[in-house]
C-alpha cells in the first residue's frame, strides 16, 4: 500500500527524519545515514526544501545552546581561576623595607615570639624559678602579652595606654594614650612598635619616643595582634579583612576577605599567611597577592591562632578539635563541589567513605573541653591548654596524646616554652611551670585574676599579665 502511494506521487521525495537528506520516493533506506525510511511521508520538492530548512534551523539552535553551555562552563572556570590567582588585591610590588619582628636572643618581639607563633625560647640559660622580681600596676584589666626588645618592654593596657617600661626595673620610659581598651599584643620591628585598638584603629609608633608614625582605620574592632615579616605587617579585623601593610609607610598592599570576623593573630612564613576566622575556617593565603590558596573547615570557631612549623600549620577550636594541615596544598576549581557531592552520596549510603579535606595530615578531638589558645610546638611535642582544666601534650607529627596535667580551672591563654619547661596560666590566675617531658609541676605562682595571654620569657625572666591589671615580672 505504501509503495503504491509513493508511486502515485510522481516526482515525490522522502526527507530522512534523522539527517534531513533528501531521498528518492522509492528508497527504503537513507542514502546518507542508512536509516530506515519506513513511515516517512513522500513530499514534493518544495515541501522537502521547507522541511530541511526547519530541520537545519533546529539543529543550529541546539548547537548554539550546546556552545552556550560550554562557554558558560568555561567562563565559570576562568572566573574561578581568576579569583584564585588575581582576586581583588592591590599588590604594589616589593615592600619598602625588609624588616621583621626577629626573635633574637633575649628578645620576645611579638605575639608568641615570632611570625610562626612558635612560642618557645631555646637560647636562655637561666630560667625563672617562680619569684616575683617587680610588678607594674594599671587601672584596668590586661588582656595582651608584652613585647620585649633590647631591654625595653612594650605593653598595651586596659586603661587605654601603650607604655614602654625598663625591662630590668619596670620603670616607665614613656606612655601614650589610646582611644579605647586594647586586646592586641604589640609587635616590634626595626624602630617601630605596632598594635591595634578595639575601635578599629591600627597604629605604628616610634618605639624610642612613642610618637605616631602612621595610623589606619579599619571598619570594625581589632582584637588581633600584628605579625611583621619581610617588610610587611599583617593584622586581622572584625570587619572580616586581613590587611597587609607596608611596614614602613603604612600603605595597604592587599586585603583578603575571610567573610567572617578575624579575632586572632595570623601566622606567616615566606610564602603564605595562615589565619582563622569566626566562620570556623582555617585560611591559607598567598603573601604576595593576598589570594586564597586553601581553606579548611574546622569543627567549630577558633579563638586561638594557628602555629606553623615546617610544612604544617596547626590549629585548635572551641569544640575540642585539633589538627595538622599541609599548607602547601591548593584548592582546585570545583574540588569543593565534588567533595560536597561525595558527602551527600555518603550520607545516603551510596558510597562507603569520603576523602579527607585537602591538606589533611592528622586530626583529633578531645571530649569534655575545647580550646581557646594557640598550639606551641617544641622538640616535636605540641602543647596546648584546654577548657577542661588540662595542659595537654601531643606528638606533633602524628597527633598521639603523650601526657596531661590537670589545672585548677580552665585554661584560656596560650602556653609558652623555655628550655624544657612549659608555662601556662588558668582562669583563676594561677601560673604553672610544668616539665615538658613528664608533665609534672615544677612550681606555680598566683596572680590576682584570670590570665588571658601567654607568658613571655626573656633573659631568664617571665612576664605575665592578668585581669587584675598587673604585669608581673617573675625570676
Amino acid at each position: 500500500m505504501v509503495t503504491e502511494e509513493r508511486e502515485m506521487q510522481e516526482g515525490g521525495v522522502i526527507v530522512c527524519p534523522y539527517c534531513a537528506h533528501t531521498n528518492d520516493s522509492r528508497s527504503s533506506r537513507c542514502g546518507r545515514c542508512w536509516s530506515r525510511l519506513r513511515g516517512a511521508p513522500v513530499v514534493t520538492e518544495e515541501e522537502a526544501t521547507s522541511i530541511v530548512g526547519r530541520w537545519l534551523s533546529v539543529r543550529r539552535w541546539r548547537k548554539r545552546v550546546r556552545y552556550g553551555i560550554v562557554a558558560a562552563v568555561v567562563l565559570v572556570f576562568v572566573a574561578w581561576i581568576t579569583f584564585l590567582n588575581v582576586g581583588t588585591t592591590r599588590f604594589q610590588g616589593p615592600a619598602s623595607t625588609n624588616v621583621s619582628a626577629a626573635s633574637t636572643p633575649g628578645n620576645w618581639p611579638m605575639f608568641q615570639r615570632d611570625h610562626l607563633h612558635s612560642g618557645i625560647v631555646a637560647d636562655d640559660d637561666a630560667l625563672p624559678a617562680g619569684n616575683l622580681k617587680w610588678r607594674f600596676d594599671t587601672d584596668g584589666p590586661l588582656f595582651s602579652a608584652p613585647a620585649v626588645v633590647d631591654g625595653t618592654l612594650y605593653l598595651t593596657t586596659g586603661d587605654r595606654r601603650i607604655v614602654a617600661l625598663d625591662e630590668a626595673s619596670g620603670e616607665l620610659i614613656w606612655e601614650r594614650k589610646t582611644t579605647g581598651p586594647v586586646n592586641s599584643s604589640p609587635a616590634v620591628a626595626g624602630g617601630i612598635v605596632y598594635y591595634g585598638l578595639r575601635d578599629g584603629k591600627f597604629f605604628a609608633r616610634d618605639r624610642y619616643s612613642g610618637e605616631e608614625l602612621w595610623m589606619y582605620q579599619t571598619d570594625n574592632y581589632i582584637f588581633s595582634s600584628p605579625a611583621v615579616h619581610n617588610g610587611v605587617v599583617y593584622i586581622g579585623s572584625g570587619d572580616g579583612l586581613l590587611y597587609a601593610f607596608d611596614a614602613l609607610t603604612g600603605d595597604v598592599r592587599w586585603t583578603y576577605d575571610a567573610r567572617g570576623p578575624i579575632l586572632t593573630p595570623p601566622a606567616v612564613n615566606d610564602e603564605v599567611v595562615t589565619l582563622v576566622s569566626q566562620r570556623g575556617m582555617l585560611h591559607i593565603v598567598d603573601t604576595n597577592t593576598g589570594n586564597l590558596r586553601l581553606d579548611y573547615s574546622m569543627v567549630s570557631i577558633s579563638n586561638g591562632s594557628p602555629t606553623m612549623l615546617g610544612n604544617l600549620v596547626y590549629s585548635a577550636d572551641e569544640a575540642g578539635g585539633i589538627r595538622a594541615v599541609d599548607w602547601r596544598k591548593r584548592v582546585l576549581p570545583f574540588e569543593k563541589s565534588a567533595r560536597w557531592l561525595r558527602t551527600q552520596l555518603f550520607i545516603w549510603g551510596m558510597i562507603n567513605s569520603i576523602p579527607p579535606q585537602k591538606g589533611y595530615v592528622w586530626a583529633d578531638r578531645i571530649r569534655g573541653g575545647g580550646f581557646s589558645s594557640t598550639p606551641v610546638i617544641a622538640d616535636g611535642v605540641l602543647y596546648i591548654g584546654s577548657h577542661g582544666k588540662e595542659l595537654l601534650a601531643f606528638d606533633a607529627e602524628t597527633g598521639e596524646p603523650l601526657w596531661e596535667y590537670s589545672t585548677k580551672s580552665p585554661i584560656l591563654a596560650s602556653a609558652s616554652v623555655a628550655g624544657d619547661t612549659v608555662y601556662v596560666g588558668d582562669s583563676d590566675g594561677n601560673l604553672y611551670a610544668v616539665d615538658g617531658e613528664t608533665g609534672k609541676l615544677e612550681w606555680s605562682f598566683q596572680t590576682g585574676e584570670r590570665i588571658d595571654a601567654a607568658p613571655v620569657v626573656a633573659n631568664g625572666v617571665l612576664f605575665v599579665t592578668s585581669r587584675d591589671g598587673t604585669l608581673y615580672a617573675i625570676e
